[in-house]
């Protein structure tokens, strides 16, 4: 039986945690049963903007007459576009599991686990048994939250079957924090404008800090083209100016103009907004 400061069950957002505990002289177990990186590497957020991004490189080239090229005999291959999503995913998987094994601290274990006693987990396919030290610390797990009345719980492993958007109860919470009203997605549909900067009324001295992993990962894919350096360079410029009129003045030439923005798409909007913080 092997003993350890500490124990983490889940290798997605459960790598953060493993690394930096161990980067505090923790020793650390890391236990997964499936793929390295989780949910959200997996079968969320990463395979999703691929997606996305094919269909954006799609409108880029249907938009093409707008820089004077002509374009004929479009074609669209999904099983090749899947395929590339699901190539890029196995092999970002494969490398952190690759790294993982590699590592004398954290340690990585692959199976299920289960607890067969206080601080004590055995681990399945391995026939291994791992304990935390009791002076180290104490076993934590997010508490499960109480499913409101009129709604049906969500039972099936997202790793497994991917929840569609009929699956999911209708929440009105984003509706609360924006004033009540009408939905978010009433006011998207009517057209009206929906100032989420102007709600949270907190302005941003850094563009950098106003912009989610998410929102930055979004930009560079369907702004910038995946031009990292662009994006980059264009976040550094915009930030450096002193006056609102000047950023949109930039924007409306180098943005616009040069790279084809298309003011009606949602993103581009969304961009805009993060900016009018930035100088709110």
């Amino acid at each position: 039986m092997q003993k350890y400061d500490l124990i983490v069950i889940g290798a997605g957002s459960g790598l953060d945690l493993a690394n930096a505990a161990a980067q505090k002289g923790l020793t650390v177990a890391l236990i997964e049963k499936d793929r390295m990186g989780g949910t959200c590497l997996n079968r969320g957020c990463i395979p999703s903007k691929l997606l996305i991004h094919s269909a954006d490189v799609i409108q880029t080239i249907k938009k093409a007459s707008l820089f004077g090229i002509k374009i004929e005999g479009i074609s669209i291959d999904y099983q090749k576009i899947v395929s590339r999503v699901n190539r890029i995913t196995d092999f970002d998987s494969e490398e952190i599991k690759k790294r993982l094994q590699q590592s004398k601290n954290p340690i990585l274990f692959t199976g299920k686990c289960t607890f067969i006693g206080h601080k004590t987990i055995a681990i399945e396919k391995i026939e291994e048994k791992i304990i935390v030290q009791q002076e180290k610390a104490e076993p934590v797990t997010r508490p499960r939250q109480p499913v409101p009345a009129g709604h049906q719980a969500w039972m099936g492993d997202p790793m497994i079957e991917i929840p569609t958007l009929s699956h999911q109860p209708g929440n009105k919470e984003i509706n609360d924090l924006l004033g009540g009203g009408s939905s978010l997605n009433d006011k998207l549909k009517s057209g009206s404008p929906v100032e989420l900067a102007s709600t949270l009324k907190t302005p941003v001295k850094e563009l950098r800090k106003a912009i989610s992993v998410n929102d930055r990962f979004l930009f560079i894919n369907e702004l910038f083209r995946g031009d990292e350096a662009m994006y980059e360079r264009s976040i550094k410029t915009i930030n450096n100016f002193r006056i609102l009129p000047e950023a949109e003045y930039w924007m409306e030439r180098e943005l616009k103009i040069k790279i084809g923005w298309d003011d009606s798409r949602d993103i581009v909007q969304h961009f805009y907004q993060l900016v009018r913080r930035r100088f709110s």
